[in-house]
């Protein structure tokens, strides 16, 4: 079941990516700024995963990358990651990687149910105009990208 629940995630992010618009034309912002943006975004993907809560999932995602995912596969993804790695108890900023013009942001996890695996949340933002939207969202067990 957990290598069901990686596959699916690691679809979803694959997806975004491959239909993902736009690329970063310019040097990331300082660390500081990038966690003041992506800090409540990856907070709402995480509550949203966690209470089932499709629409706040959403919230900061690019619309063209988000409408690939449906309500059905996003459900389906939340209860996988609840039966399998329970829910995020705590998070730390671990590091911030550009590849591809995309911004990855990791944060190391402790996850309710398999607490002594190293667990990281995975977020991936692009630029849009003046704004980030999120390409991509997962729970992976390695920082390497």
């Amino acid at each position: 079941m957990l290598k069901s629940l990686i596959f699916i995630l690691a679809v979803i992010l694959l997806i975004t990516l491959s239909y993902g618009k736009g690329w970063c034309a310019e040097a990331l912002p300082p660390e500081e700024e990038l966690l003041k943006i992506a800090t409540p975004m990856i907070e709402d993907l995480t509550k949203g995963m966690e209470t089932q809560d499709f629409d706040l999932y959403k919230k900061h995602w690019d619309p063209e990358s988000i409408k690939l995912l449906t309500k059905e596969k996003f459900l389906e993804a939340c209860k996988l990651t609840d039966t399998q790695m329970g829910k995020v108890e705590s998070k730390t900023f671990y590091n911030i990687k550009e590849k591809g013009g995309y911004i990855i942001i990791h944060w190391k996890a402790k996850l309710s149910k398999i607490p002594q695996q190293e667990a990281y949340l995975r977020l991936v933002l692009k630029k849009s105009g003046d704004t980030y939207l999120v390409e991509g969202h997962f729970i992976t067990f390695s920082a390497n990208i």
